[in-house]
Parts: structure tokens; C-alpha cells; sequence
């Protein structure tokens, strides 16, 4: 039996082969007739088995809640430790004022804030006169200020450094003298506290 079944292969080989290819090419085309290019049922559909890009975009945007409340802020993180000092800048040149003062009302010198200047370079004379001698520099130029206004009238300081001595109220042999007055009565002297600068 097992002879003539191959004998029967042997001669059938060519229209076996014909008939699997004829039979094949109809499935394809049933299948093909059948199931349309997109038109794939949720029956043919494996459950889990769509992925987000197969949705439509209609689909894609009902997936997608409100956004919601915002969440507590976190803790605040430790602090990081102190950087290395930096370099030492170059120190500035220096200023061009060989001397500078903070007289006060009563022709006293205040030591911390003057350079230059002590209380043997002023004399006191007179109310608002204040005499500058013994200075072991040379002026080009004096720049005065009060250093305080009163509740209504303004402080007028009126320095005289150039000219040839006595000035008004001081002795002979001052380097200058500072006169200082209100604008209340600015030809009536009184004593008030002012700054001098000498360049």
C-alpha cells in the first residue's frame, strides 16, 4: 500500500502542488473580501492588545483628565556649606584730601572722623568764628558743610582761606578762618558744628 501511495505522489506531484496554491490564494482573497482595510471589530480585537497611537484623536482626548490641585510645597533642602573666601582685592588709590575735619559748635575737633586737623590747628574767638592756623600743609582748596540744619533755619558755613591775613574775628598769622550764621540773620555769627576738606 505504502508503494502505491508514493507511486500515486510521484505522478500527482505537480497537480497536488497546483491545487494547495489554488486553495491558498482563495483564503487570501475570502479574507481579504471579507475584512475590509479598517474595519476591524472589537470581536477580531484581542483585549489589551491597542496601543495609544491606534486611537483616534477624538478617542485620545477623552483619555485625558483636568489637571488637578496643586500638590503642598516639599520641605526646604538643607543649606550648603559657606564657599572659600575669595582673593583680597587691589586696595584703591588714595584720596586726594590731605586733610578734612568734623568741627563741632564749640571749635573742638572730632577726632575720629578728621585727618590732618587737631584741636591746637582751631581757635574759638568769638560765637561762629573759628581761626585755623599751624597747618603743615598747603591749601589749593577748602570745601565747607554744616553737618546739621536746625527745625527752621538753614546753617550757613562761609570759609575764607585765600587773601592776606588778619581775617575778620581771628590774630594775625591764621591760614583762614570758617564764619558760621543761619539764614535766619546771616550777618549775625553763631556757633554751629560744619565739616572742612583742604586739597
Amino acid at each position: 500500500m505504502t508503494r502505491g501511495f508514493l507511486r500515486f505522489l510521484r505522478g500527482n506531484t505537480i497537480a497536488l502542488l497546483a491545487l494547495f496554491i489554488a486553495l491558498g490564494g482563495t483564503t487570501y482573497a475570502a479574507s481579504t473580501a471579507l475584512i475590509g482595510k479598517n474595519t476591524v471589530a472589537s470581536p477580531q480585537v484581542v483585549n489589551g492588545s491597542l496601543q495609544t497611537k491606534d486611537l483616534s484623536k477624538k478617542t485620545r482626548k477623552t483619555l485625558k483628565g483636568s489637571r488637578g490641585l496643586r500638590g503642598l510645597q516639599g520641605a526646604r533642602g538643607l543649606t550648603g556649606a559657606t564657599g572659600a573666601q575669595g582673593v583680597p582685592g587691589t586696595a584703591g588709590a588714595a584720596g586726594t584730601a590731605v586733610a578734612y575735619a568734623h568741627v563741632l559748635a564749640n571749635g573742638t575737633v572730632d577726632a575720629a572722623n578728621s585727618k590732618n586737623i587737631a584741636n591746637a590747628n582751631i581757635a574759638h574767638p568769638a560765637a561762629g568764628i573759628y581761626c585755623f592756623s599751624g597747618l603743615s600743609f598747603t591749601i589749593h582748596s577748602v570745601v565747607t558743610t554744616p553737618d546739621a540744619y536746625g527745625p527752621t533755619d538753614g546753617i550757613l558755613v562761609n570759609p575764607t582761606f585765600h587773601g592776606t591775613p588778619p581775617f575778620g574775628g581771628c590774630a594775625s598769622g591764621v591760614n583762614g578762618r570758617v564764619r558760621t550764621t543761619t539764614v535766619a540773620a546771616p550777618s549775625t555769627p553763631g556757633d554751629h558744628p560744619f565739616y572742612i576738606w583742604f586739597e
